[in-house]
């Protein structure tokens, strides 16, 4: 993200005075001095209004707030004021190195208040598989089993709206501990290979184990085994009850080695390989950037392969997710806004997520009956997703651990020396964390 972003969020009863909404100055503290802060609330009565704030950290495109349905959350709103911060994102310079400064700054000041028991009531965060872009929370398992967010398992059981059975299961079970659930992820992804049903057909049985993909000797099965994410291949690599790897080196030691005898395709590439899927990605792009689908109605129909696991399923990464300040003041009105980013409505409309990478967890968005920003799959694409979507047997946060595995490969030849320089540093990023 390029330049700080601010997202306005405003209750129903208060849309018609946009035009009163002001600009406020941050407060003193030294984290909200670095953001870019929007406080809307009622004028005659604003002095003596509690305030519920709410921190993004959102990498994509700035949100226009005009057009966001956030501002038709509902509930006792005109008793509290908004303030939305926007963590900054890393300025990028032409011709220098990137330039986090202000966005260190800004998270060194905001944990420090958080540790201190303060801190925005409501958290809506991208998840960082780097350490320049890790987000507030890098290991948001870790920030959940240390106690900084609310259990939300008596709200949830009281909504009215949630249509929990229509969440993603799998997913939103990454977000429990034995307190419940304290994590909502909002979107979630995993790598796809689409081929063209009218040029291809795929004659291996699905689904298979990544060995059954990197040795078939269907080109169309070995092709997307070649850009697999070593991470993503033992589910989850990290075991958070003991801040340690949750794989060997030897393990670790024994993928690179497999890897790099996959033989590479001959010609060009088949398939056109996405990461991220999303109601604003439904148009996607191949490798080569001019490689252009759509998997909408006047698109073509595509057979999908995931890049599958050691163990035969699919790994998904949650992508993006929103979770509530253990000591807010305001914890039904912070349930609120949770409760409204969950609903189909939200995640079929409203702006700010096309500022996610991923799928919304609601798994009728994107299909027919559900469109996103007015967009949809074709019946058989979207049957097609939800088949490979069936498949998914292991769900992680995206953490700068994720990139560290990755990088256990530097070359053509599997190295033993780089695997235990990753592990090693693996192992000191996990018990750090």
């Amino acid at each position: 993200m390029k330049k700080l972003a601010s997202l306005l969020l405003i209750p129903t009863l208060l849309v018609c005075i946009f035009a009163a909404c002001e600009m406020r100055p941050p407060s003193h503290s030294a984290a909200q001095k670095e953001s870019s802060v929007a406080v809307i609330s009622e004028p005659a009565a604003e002095v003596n209004l509690p305030t519920l704030s709410i921190c993004l950290d959102l990498r994509l495109h700035a949100h226009d707030e005009k057009d966001s349905l956030f501002n038709q959350v509902t509930g006792q709103s005109k008793d509290y004021k908004l303030e939305i911060m926007s963590v900054p994102g890393i300025r990028h310079v032409e011709g220098g190195e990137p330039d986090s400064t202000e966005r260190d700054t800004f998270l060194t000041s905001l944990k420090t208040e958080i540790m201190a028991g303060k801190g925005p009531d409501v958290f809506i965060s991208a998840c960082g598989t780097s350490e320049a872009l890790c987000s507030i929370f890098p290991y948001p398992v870790q920030a959940m089993n240390n106690h900084l967010f609310l259990p939300l398992d008596e709200y949830l059981q009281n909504s009215d709206s949630i249509e929990w059975d229509k969440l993603f299961p799998l997913v939103m079970e990454k977000g429990r501990n034995e307190e419940g659930q304290q994590l909502v992820p909002l979107t979630y992804a995993f790598p796809l290979f689409l081929y063209d049903t009218e040029q291809f057909s795929l004659q291996a049985q699905r689904p298979m184990t990544w060995d059954e993909m990197r040795t078939s000797s269907e080109e169309m099965v070995y092709e997307p085994a070649q850009y697999t994410n070593l991470a993503d291949l033992f589910g989850e690599p990290c075991d958070y009850d003991k801040d340690a790897p949750a794989i060997t080196e030897e393990e670790l030691f024994a993928c690179c080695q497999d890897y790099v005898t996959i033989d590479s395709p001959v010609g060009e590439t088949k398939g056109v390989r996405i990461q991220m899927m999303g109601g604003g990605l439904l148009a996607m792009n191949g490798p080569d950037e001019g490689n252009n689908v759509t998997l909408e109605e006047h698109g073509g129909q595509y057979t999908m392969l995931p890049i599958y696991n050691l163990s035969g399923g699919v790994t998904a990464n949650i992508t993006t997710f929103a979770a509530i300040n253990r000591n807010t003041e305001h914890p039904e009105e912070a349930f609120m806004m949770v409760e409204y980013l969950l609903s189909r409505d939200a995640q079929q409309h409203d702006d700010i997520f096309k500022r996610m990478l991923g799928m919304p967890v609601h798994m009728e968005v994107c299909s027919m009956d559900a469109p996103m920003d007015g967009r949809h799959m074709s019946e058989e694409n979207f049957w097609e997703f939800s088949a490979i979507r069936d498949q998914v047997n292991a769900v992680k946060f995206a953490t700068p651990v994720d990139e560290v595995v990755n990088c256990a490969i530097m070359g053509p030849e599997a190295s033993q020396e780089q695997v235990h320089k990753q592990y090693v540093t693996m192992q000191m990023m996990l018990a750090e964390s």
